[in-house]
């Protein structure tokens, strides 16, 4: 069998109401050089079922189900160890409650990185939609690398379920910190940051779901400290290290006021990038 040019991660868990969307996003890729990678992690809802129907329709998904939930750092464990069992050089990450509502994503992010060798990261824009699907805004992040690595310590630059990256470059880093709780993504993307040039595609190319239980006040705290910890450790790598202890600050004791305020931000980038 030969080598596919991308793998593309998932970690699951009790998602049977949403993982049929994932995969069918997938699915319909106009990009189909791909494997598909899912790690269960002991789902006791409809979960495995579905996979398993899909596993029947196309030999592209391989299917691995954990005998016992490992909870937040089984997460982490699971997606190092897709990105271990996979068989390309380039990788792709899809939440299973997340779906790509572009079904050019994988096509022109694999354009981008193979015409752009000094890239290692590639990103895009993502509609951030309630549990129940209804859209709600565009999550518009810096594109240009120059941008992204000026706002990398005020902001994560990269939405999870946008990303595409050469694994060779994560290797390096030995892929995601199981220390990172709540934060393993932001912590690769500052590692790779330091080494490689990095990109957003401005374009919303995912939906993005906010679920009731990401909102819960003791795990949003949880998230604060240890994006905190991450910008502190690489104040030093980074410009603009004391505007975002400022703005981590207001994310922290003003949650509500920072969203709004940031909402109309999103609202000028956006018109500004389609002007």
């Amino acid at each position: 069998m030969s080598k596919p040019k991308i793998s593309i991660i998932m970690s699951t868990y009790n998602d049977a109401n949403f993982i049929r969307l994932s995969i069918e996003s997938v699915l319909n890729q106009t990009f189909t050089d791909w494997e598909f990678i899912i790690i269960d992690d002991a789902s006791t809802d409809n979960t495995a079922k579905i996979i398993n129907k899909y596993l029947k329709k196309d030999t592209r998904i391989r299917y691995l189900r954990n005998k016992k939930n490992n909870g937040y750092k089984g997460f982490i464990a699971n997606l190092n160890r897709g990105i271990n069992l996979s068989r390309s050089e380039l990788i792709a990450r899809l939440d299973s409650d997340d779906f790509w509502s572009d079904n050019a994503k994988l096509e022109k992010q694999y354009e981008f990185m193979k015409k752009n060798k000094s890239y290692g990261l590639v990103g895009t824009w993502a509609s951030a939609i309630y549990e129940n699907g209804n859209e709600f805004c565009t999550i518009a992040r810096p594109v240009t690398s120059v941008d992204i690595k000026n706002r990398m310590l005020i902001e994560n630059a990269f939405i999870h379920s946008t990303v595409l990256f050469r694994k060779k470059l994560a290797k390096k880093f030995g892929y995601y910190d199981p220390n990172h709780v709540y934060v393993e993504d932001y912590g690769l993307w500052l590692r790779l940051g330091k080494i490689t040039c990095l990109y957003n595609i401005p374009k919303e190319m995912i939906s993005y779901r906010v679920r009731d239980e990401s909102l819960i006040q003791s795990k949003y705290k949880k998230h604060i400290n240890a994006a905190e910890n991450l910008i502190l450790k690489y104040r030093h790598s980074y410009p603009n290290y004391a505007k975002a202890r400022v703005v981590w600050f207001i994310r922290r004791y003003y949650p509500y006021w920072f969203r709004a305020y940031t909402a109309n931000k999103l609202k000028e980038k956006i018109l500004n990038y389609k002007t």
